[in-house]
Formats: C-alpha cells, sequence, structure tokens
C-alpha cells in the first residue's frame, strides 16, 4: 500500500502544469481574442513550472527539517485549492496567480515523493522503483490530459477541475505513509560528495526535460493551425504519447544494468532529437503522433537516469535538499521550454513552431553526441 501511495501521489507531479493544455488555444481565444498568440495565455502553462523550479529547494530544505510526510500533506491540500481555483477565476492574470501557488504545492508533493523513495529503498529495488515513479507520471500524464481534452471540449473551465484528484490521496497518505529516521546532520570524510558531476547531472537533466517539454507548450498550436485539430484529440494525442514514456520508464532498470548512465543519456538526447527533427518536417497528424511517440521513448530514459544517478550521489543527511534542487532544475526545463525560440514561435506562425522542433532536434543530438564521447572517455562510469 505505501508503494502504491507514493506511485499515486508521484502522477500529480511532472505535468502538473499540462493539464490544461488542450485548452489552452480556446483560453487563449477567450480571455485574449485581439493579440494572436499571446505571451500572457502561454505563461499560464508554464508559470507553474518555474514556481516549481523556485520552491523545490526550499521544499527540500523543509522535508529535511520539518519532515517528508507533513509537507506532502500541506502540499497535497494546496494542490487541490490552487489548481481547481480556475473553476471560477475570469481573467488571465487571475488564473497567473492561482498558477504560481500551484508550482510551489507541486514542488512539495514531488520533493517528498522522491525523497521518500529513496529513503525506504535501496540498491536495485530503489533503481528499480524510481523507473516505475516514472512511468506512473507519465501514466497520469495520459489521464489527465486525455481528461482535460474532453472537458475543454465542453468549457474550458473544466480541465481544472482535474486538480481536485489530489485531495483523494491525502487520507492513504496519512495512513499509510510514516516518517524515515533522519541521521546526524554529519557527511562522513570518507565518501566524499562529487560536487562537479552532481551539477553536470542536475544541468542535463533540466536540458532533457527542456527538449521534452516543447511538445505540450507548442504542440496544441501546431496541430491547431496546421490540421485544426480539437481539444479533445489534442488531448489524446499528446496523452498517447506519454505512455511512450511510461513503456520505457519500466525498462530502465534492465538497460542499466548492461549500460552505464553516460551511455544512457547519449542514447536519450540522440533518440529524443531525432523524434523532434521529425516533428519539424513531418506534414500528417499520423507521423506527428510516430514523431511525438518517439521523442517520448527517449524522455522515458532521461528522466529516472537522473533521478537514479541523484539519489545514488546523495548523502543520506542532504537527500532531500539534494532532490529538491533536481525537481528546480528539471521544471525550470519546463519553463525555459517556453522560451527556446519564443522569436520564432511568435512571429513566424507555422514556419516558426516548425523551426522551434528543428533547433530543439538539433540541440537534443548535439548533447547526445557529446554524451557519446563522455562514454567512451570514462568507460567504466556506471
Amino acid at each position: 500500500m505505501k508503494k502504491l501511495t507514493l506511485l499515486l501521489t508521484s502522477t500529480l507531479t511532472i505535468l502538473a502544469g499540462t493539464i490544461i493544455a488542450p485548452a489552452i488555444p480556446t483560453i487563449e481565444k477567450v480571455l485574449q481574442p485581439e493579440e494572436g498568440i499571446s505571451l500572457m495565455v502561454s505563461f499560464i502553462l508554464t508559470i507553474t513550472s518555474l514556481f516549481i523550479a523556485l520552491g523545490a529547494p526550499l521544499s527540500g530544505w523543509i522535508a529535511d527539517t520539518w519532515g517528508r510526510k507533513r509537507l506532502l500533506l500541506a502540499s497535497l491540500t494546496l494542490y487541490a485549492l490552487s489548481g481547481s481555483a480556475g473553476l471560477f477565476l475570469a481573467t488571465s492574470e487571475q488564473i497567473l496567480i492561482s498558477r504560481m501557488i500551484l508550482g510551489l504545492a507541486v514542488s512539495g508533493v514531488m520533493t517528498c515523493s522522491t525523497t521518500l523513495i529513496a529513503d525506504y529503498f535501496f540498491g536495485d529495488e530503489r533503481e528499480q522503483f524510481l523507473g516505475y515513479q516514472v512511468a506512473f507520471m507519465a501514466i497520469g500524464g495520459f489521464l489527465f490530459l486525455v481528461s482535460g481534452g474532453i472537458l475543454a471540449s465542453y468549457w474550458w473551465h473544466a480541465p481544472f477541475a482535474i486538480y481536485l484528484v489530489s485531495l483523494l490521496l491525502i487520507p492513504p497518505v496519512a495512513l499509510v505513509i510514516d516518517e524515515p529516521e533522519r541521521k546526524q546532520k554529519v557527511v562522513p570524510q570518507s565518501q566524499p560528495f562529487p560536487k562537479l558531476l552532481y551539477i553536470f547531472v542536475v544541468l542535463t537533466a533540466m536540458m532533457g526535460m527542456m527538449l521534452y517539454f516543447l511538445i505540450p507548450t507548442r504542440l496544441p498550436y501546431y496541430l491547431d493551425i496546421l490540421h485544426n485539430v480539437s481539444p479533445y484529440q489534442t488531448g489524446f494525442f499528446m496523452g498517447a504519447g506519454t505512455l511512450f514514456i511510461s513503456f520505457m520508464a519500466t525498462r530502465y532498470h534492465t538497460i542499466h544494468e548492461r549500460f552505464s548512465k553516460p551511455f544512457i543519456y547519449a542514447v536519450s538526447f540522440l533518440v529524443m532529437g531525432i523524434g523532434l527533427e521529425l516533428i519539424a518536417f513531418v506534414p500528417t497528424v499520423t507521423l506527428v503522433f510516430v514523431s511525438v511517440a518517439v521523442t517520448g521513448l527517449g524522455f522515458g530514459l532521461n528522466l529516472p537516469n537522473s533521478t537514479v544517478w541523484v539519489s545514488q550521489l546523495a548523502p543520506e543527511v542532504y537527500r532531500g535538499r539534494m532532490i529538491g534542487i533536481l525537481t528546480s532544475a528539471i521544471f525550470l526545463g519546463q519553463f525555459l521550454s517556453t522560451l527556446f525560440g519564443e522569436p520564432l514561435f511568435r512571429h513566424n506562425g507555422l514556419q516558426g513552431i516548425a523551426g522551434v522542433y528543428g533547433v530543439g532536434g538539433l540541440v537534443g543530438l548535439t548533447i547526445g553526441a557529446l554524451y557519446v564521447i563522455y562514454g567512451l572517455i570514462h568507460r567504466r562510469q556506471t
């Protein structure tokens, strides 16, 4: 029951800001009808990520000092209140403020969930479970995006109701999650902390998320302009793509038994780069779906590789803070994804969106190639 509860809380996190993504083109037409592609409305989708990034280090510190369980319960409550506020808010400015508060709530949920997994499990079991965590996040993304698309087809406010599901997780968290016993805040001298490697992994995780998040932030516009796809179809389309993340994440442990972490990063970025390049150049809905699936397969290795590596590097007494910083970097990547290629996106219509995907794919291929070189130099690193 404890394992299931942690996995279910994880479903609320990584794509929390994108639940309303299928409704964004409609929200834009209703709230900013004269502005074309509005930066204000785009920020409704991604300002959540910025505030997760800002709040995660603080959440990590609170988790280490105040306790994981209490912070998780408070964050789940705030998640429901702030996320569902869009049901009755009427302006983009009001919704933007509620999304900022939602970001602080998500930072607590994700930091606590991942830290508790690292606390409870060790070695191969931890590695396997972190893969399952990413898989559940992706499955949650599928269910929420499809539900959001269906609800947005009827009323643009309706997708905000999905955030109320966090209330259902408060009783099981209160009943089955116990607070791990924390040790004295002394790091053994025999186990020096590899700061440079930690920073390297955190920055790589940020870049991986930035590239993948080009899909939920740009694809609704791309499909609306190119194919006049409905919100329901967009939600299903994007949600189905997350299932490929889940498929690959559940196989992470098996893959890591044979290949090093640098090699897995290399494959991940190369595959994501190919997927993004395909989106830039394919003309049909079917082929765009294939491209999204390919990108998801790459990202399905990227995220668990980051969480496993940081969980292994982080000293136990500072684990909440270390994972909090990783969480911050991941969601900062989501926010930066909105700004990536912004002039191309905003002023060049369909060609601009395709250009963003083309440049993003090139960045992914470049990072993948660099990790191939890194892996060749450090063959024994795991």
